[in-house]
């Protein structure tokens, strides 16, 4: 529910949300009495993908994210937004003067038609935003700044 409050609070189109769990989700049954028929389950071990990890440990979003994909093309989207569950706030961060400075997205369906826009002329299939977790320590905080 973090992330899903998160794109309420940006005032994202609640209509055209879909949640994508795994068969072994111990949550299962409370997602689809909230959310209904925009739940859509996969099985982890059905899913055949080289995950990098030695250890046969399922519990990495590689797997749900390949599965958005999948999703997307089946009900007929050419640019669908995936965030993670864990997502609590969704803003720009710029840097002005040597300070950070966070801006609130009102309305981030708006900012969702302006990327695909961009999507369509440029020679791009993908873009990324980092979330907040990304950068560690002060050398990666360096290294963003004198890039931006």
């Amino acid at each position: 529910m973090t992330s899903f409050n998160a794109l309420k609070d940006v005032g994202a189109n609640l209509n055209d949300i879909h949640i994508i769990i795994d068969s072994s989700d111990s949550q299962k049954d409370d997602y689809f009495q909230i959310f209904g028929n925009k739940v859509h389950v996969f099985d982890k071990k059905q899913v055949i993908i080289d995950s990098c990890d030695n250890f046969n440990k399922l519990n990495i979003a590689t797997f749900s994210r390949n599965y958005a994909f999948t999703l997307s093309r089946d009900l007929g989207y050419e640019y669908f937004f995936l965030i993670d569950d864990d997502i609590s706030k969704i803003y720009f961060k710029d840097i002005f003067n040597g300070k950070t400075k966070c801006f609130l997205i009102s309305n981030i369906d708006k900012v969702a038609d302006y990327i695909c826009s961009y999507m369509d002329k440029a020679p791009i299939d993908i873009i990324s935003f980092k979330h907040e977790g990304s950068i560690f320590g002060t050398d990666s905080l360096r290294t963003l700044k004198k890039k931006y």
